[in-house]
């Protein structure tokens, strides 16, 4: 079994610029490895202007293993 020497999570939220699909390729590209599915959480509250807003998060973690 090779030993994991890393470990990074990417998250990304309804209000992010980057899709969660470049942030991931992105730490591939830097030699991690998905580790797990992903988890997502989402929630809703009352904005300034007493109207209901949604916010979601979803998280991936990385790894990077041992060569």
């Amino acid at each position: 079994m090779k030993k994991i020497i890393e470990y990074a999570t990417i998250i990304h939220n309804s209000y992010g610029d980057e899709s969660l699909e470049k942030l991931v390729n992105r730490k591939i590209q830097e030699g991690f490895q998905p580790y797990g599915f992903p988890s997502a959480a989402g929630a809703t509250k009352d904005s300034a202007d007493g109207e209901r807003e949604s916010d979601f998060i979803v998280v991936q973690a990385m790894v990077k293993y041992e060569n």
